[in-house]
């Protein structure tokens, strides 16, 4: 079974298909669900500091989360996250500029 994702307001242009088994892998990790999450209410690119610091904030239920709960959700969405999501066109993350789009 596949499933078709699409833009929030139902354009078909930007569509990701993915197989039942690649939504389990991606939406296992509920950092990824957060950041998934939190691009969605976006509207153009977000850049990795802002994206750690709102997903670090909803992981601790917190309008803000630390310093170090920021550096640590950075590091994990630069080197894991983000790349996964990329691989399979959820996103699409330029690790130089550190853009989510």
């Amino acid at each position: 079974m596949t499933q078709i994702l699409s833009d929030s307001d139902g354009d078909l242009a930007g569509t990701v298909e993915l197989t039942e088994s690649d939504r389990h892998r991606l939406l296992t990790d509920e950092r990824r669900r957060i950041a998934l999450e939190v691009l969605s209410d976006r509207v153009g690119p977000v850049h990795l500091d802002e994206l750690a610091t709102e997903v670090a904030a909803r992981e601790s239920e917190r309008e803000t989360a630390d310093s170090a709960a920021v550096e640590r959700a950075a590091i994990a969405l630069h080197h894991n996250h983000l790349p996964r999501l990329a691989a399979t066109d959820l996103v699409d993350y330029d690790a130089e500029t550190r853009q989510v789009h």
